[in-house]
């Protein structure tokens, strides 16, 4: 009677630590992948291990009841693609190059007459910093992306004209007297676009088209002009709007789309200086 109380003592912790939940680790290709079956959910965690930090780059919870997937994407983590044909993937772009104008009227022609826009040299370039994106149907064609992007605008002015801004704190165009070679107004903006993507498998690719409302928040505005090789800057405040609304959106084919941007907030304090609305087009890459 005794030998058999001391076998179940001995029997019966091993029996209640194989009935606990057990978290299964696998490490392979510098990843770090964690299984943990609990309670009849399945957890399922990828990491991508480096020596300073370990990172995650994908978490999914599966039950009979529902599934959960969310994926972290950013040009500075590196890691492998997913699988394009049967995922659901931003194509918000890494890289951005086009032309920005300044239109009279929010989501209005290009044409403005009172800001004598230099419009074959305005331009604009960004770098997509961080994108995250949220399947809304079962076939994986239709979902919310949400993205950071940082963009560098310079919009040039004709001729020997020059936007300023005086004692009062107005800003305007203002005619040099000697020859201008350039006059551009320069700044940094943060995009934070919210869109509706929809995309569908054709060949390799994906075709897709995407569109949302979007802020921004700009600083370090500069108006500058060259004379001869001489740099000049007129000044650093022309009374520009710091958080800005816009509407845009993107459409292509593979790694390469056509964006477009729109404000329909002003880009400057219409009490202050004058009235207009910074539009945008150009081409984007995915990378």
């Amino acid at each position: 009677m005794k030998l058999q109380i001391l076998l179940l003592t001995a029997i019966f912790p091993a029996v209640m630590m194989a009935t606990e939940p057990v978290d299964t680790m696998v490490t392979k290709s510098n990843k770090k992948v964690i299984v943990n079956d609990s309670d009849g959910t399945v957890t399922v965690k990828v990491f991508k291990d480096t020596q300073t930090e370990i990172k995650p780059i994908f978490e999914g919870h599966y039950s009979d009841d529902q599934e959960v997937e969310q994926y972290f994407s950013s040009p500075f983590i590196p890691r492998k693609k997913r699988s394009l044909n049967k995922s659901f993937n931003s194509h918000f772009p890494t890289l951005i190059i086009g032309f920005n104008e300044l239109s009279s009227s929010s989501c209005g022609s290009l044409n403005n007459d009172d800001l004598h826009v230099r419009s074959s040299k305005s331009w604009e370039w960004g770098i997509g910093l961080a994108s995250c994106d949220f399947s809304l149907n079962p076939g994986n064609t239709l979902g919310i992306t949400i993205n950071a992007q940082i963009i560098n605008i310079h919009n040039h002015f004709e001729g020997n004209w020059i936007l300023t801004t005086d004692a009062n704190n107005m800003t305007y165009l203002r005619k040099e007297q000697n020859n201008v070679n350039k006059s551009y107004l320069s700044y940094w903006e943060l995009n934070i676009p919210v869109m509706m993507e929809y995309q569908y498998k054709i060949g390799h690719n994906k075709l897709y088209l995407a569109l949302g409302p979007g802020m921004e928040i700009r600083k370090s505005e500069h108006s500058r002009y060259f004379i001869d090789n001489n740099k000049y800057t007129e000044t650093s405040d022309v009374n520009l709007n710091p958080i800005g609304l816009n509407i845009q959106g993107y459409c292509g084919y593979g790694d390469m789309m056509i964006y477009f941007r729109s404000a329909i907030t002003p880009l400057l304090n219409s009490n202050k200086a004058p009235k207009c609305f910074p539009v945008s087009v150009g081409l984007g890459f995915s990378l």
